[in-house]
């Protein structure tokens, strides 16, 4: 016969056990986050003998033991990795959203192929090349109208490789404008991390800790950094304050979300430098940045070639041609801007 000092040590020893497994996979203790984030963070229990547990003897004064009980729950957070994890994670989207624009840049050139530029360039000298070792009158003349042709051809490579990297362009600074807008991704994000920051601070002037709230809120802090370089305060009563970090500007930030206050836009005109995709999609596809910069160095390309083509050197002739002619003279080779 078992004799305790109250109530059933046995059914107690069994039932704690079972309450901690409970407790370990507890969602609003130890987290949502914790059993699903990818980087493998969240929480945990600490347990131990139950304060004032009775014990008791079997036959010849052998102990049960009490079991264990749920003393703490825990969140599992490393402030140094968030840091390096959320700063690779700036990069990682930096990097992807303008290798992504850049490579639809790329594919309007139509290289190697039969109506890119270079072989339009190819076809044009070739043209020159007929016309200056034409023989006969029918000869120059069909020579001439081919190289009006082939010149007019390239004239049209041009415009219509500048319309494209001025479609993508534009399609570039409609997402950066969807993503940064008062309506846009950002602003969600920052919406629901002002919100929980409400919740959360109404539990914390209580004195509970909501492991899963706080879980949440630091998913979306991940998932924000990968469009900035993002700044994140922690206020005594449980909320953060987050801002985004000029790259450009020392010690000028942005702010995201303070205490309930969430995204308003960002700065008029798009001067500042963020980093991550805002940064990228902003620095392709704003005026001086890099798409803004091929359409540049394309129309100069297109120029002087007009002007080589229009005005040859006198006596001189940039293609090989018969002795007894003359240079000829074509027509203007034209690239205009749309």
């Amino acid at each position: 016969r078992l004799v305790t000092a109250q109530g059933d040590p046995v059914l107690d020893a069994g039932r704690r056990p079972i309450t901690a497994a409970n407790g370990a996979v507890d969602p609003r203790r130890i987290g949502v986050v914790g059993l699903t984030n990818p980087r493998k963070e969240g929480g945990s229990l600490l347990t131990g003998t139950p304060a004032g547990a009775g014990t008791g003897t079997v036959r010849s004064g052998a102990h049960l033991g009490s079991g264990v009980d749920v003393q703490s729950f825990r969140r599992i957070r490393d402030q140094f990795i968030d840091l390096q994890y959320r700063g690779q994670n700036t990069n990682f989207g930096e990097w992807t959203a303008r290798a992504t624009a850049l490579d639809q840049a790329e594919s309007t050139l139509s290289e190697p192929g039969e109506n890119g530029i270079n072989q339009q360039l190819s076809e044009f000298w070739d043209a020159w090349s007929d016309l200056a070792n034409a023989n006969g009158s029918d000869d120059v003349v069909a020579a001439k109208q081919a190289v009006v042709e082939k010149g007019a051809a390239l004239a049209d490579a041009f415009k219509t490789v500048r319309a494209q990297i001025g479609l993508v362009q534009s399609q570039t600074y409609a997402e950066y404008a969807d993503v940064a807008g008062p309506a846009g991704e950002i602003a969600q994000i920052s919406k629901d991390i002002a919100d929980l920051n409400d919740t959360i601070k109404r539990y914390i002037t209580t004195g509970d800790v909501p492991n899963d709230l706080l879980d949440r809120r630091d998913l979306l802090l991940d998932q924000l950094s990968e469009c900035g370089q993002i700044s994140v305060e922690g206020q005594a009563d449980g909320t953060i304050n987050v801002s985004f970090v000029d790259k450009a500007a020392a010690g000028t930030t942005y702010p995201i979300v303070t205490g309930t206050t969430a995204w308003a836009g960002p700065p008029a005109g798009g001067a500042w430098s963020p980093g991550g995709r805002l940064g990228a999609l902003l620095e392709v596809s704003k005026p001086g940045g890099t798409l803004d910069g091929y359409l540049n160095t394309l129309d100069t390309i297109a120029t002087n070639l007009a002007l080589a083509v229009s005005s040859p050197p006198s006596g001189a002739c940039s293609r090989p041609r018969s002795p007894s002619r003359s240079c000829p003279r074509p027509r203007t080779l034209t690239s205009q801007r749309p």
